[in-house]
């Protein structure tokens, strides 16, 4: 998940300068708030471990797209299957996840 993480900040100052916006304000993106960071890992983690309980037909396809960064019709071509089936699976995968992740916030958190 680390790498992951630091692999999104390096796209997302890539993706600044292609679009011309020249260079990244390093106290935007590079200094942490050290309970933010901690929260945001805690729920990387909580997505991950709620991710494994998913029908492996279903954590595929999400694992390809967002993890990978393939495409839906590549996925499709990956795994052979149509492309409305990979999205279908991912919807049902993204409200499993939510609506997982949703229990398991107190009320406190909810916001």
């Amino acid at each position: 998940m680390a790498i992951m993480h630091s692999l999104w900040k390096n796209q997302l100052r890539a993706d600044r300068v292609r679009l011309g916006e020249g260079t990244v304000d390093a106290e935007i993106y590079l200094v942490s708030d050290g309970q933010r960071e901690a929260d945001t890992r805690l729920r990387i983690r909580e997505i991950a471990e709620a991710a494994q309980n998913l029908p492996e037909e279903q954590r595929v396809p999400l694992y390809l797209i967002y993890v990978e960064g393939h495409s839906y019709r590549e996925v499709s071509e990956l795994l052979q299957i149509p492309i409305g089936t990979v999205m279908s699976r991912l919807s049902r995968a993204r409200l499993y996840l939510a609506d997982h992740l949703k229990a398991g916030r107190t009320d406190h958190e909810v916001g």
